[in-house]
């Protein structure tokens, strides 16, 4: 990344985190031309949607560990949804 988008990022940091809501990143065209951009390729390959879903894996791995600091409800409705999280990415990973 170029010094100018990592300032962007820096400012902005929670929208850079919308991306790990979506399950297919290549349907989000403009954030995937943007990211291609950013990091200087052409393509986005199958190493790079390993990587997104290694990404998306680790966010819900902490977001259903640390669901013993929120109160009941929330807890659970948010344990519910990493562990939904975990297992896509799991299957995607899976498929290759």
């Amino acid at each position: 990344m170029d010094q100018n988008s990592l300032n962007q990022v820096k400012a902005e940091p929670a929208q850079y985190l919308e991306f790990v809501f979506v399950d297919d990143i290549r349907k989000e065209h403009v954030f995937l031309e943007s990211y291609l951009k950013a990091v200087h390729k052409s393509a986005f390959t199958q190493a790079d949607a390993k990587r997104y879903q290694l990404y998306r894996l680790y966010l819900a791995v902490i977001m259903a560990a640390e669901t013993f600091r929120y109160g009941w409800f929330y807890s659970r409705l948010q344990g519910m949804w990493a562990k939904a999280q975990i297992k896509k990415c799991l299957k995607k990973l899976e498929r290759g």
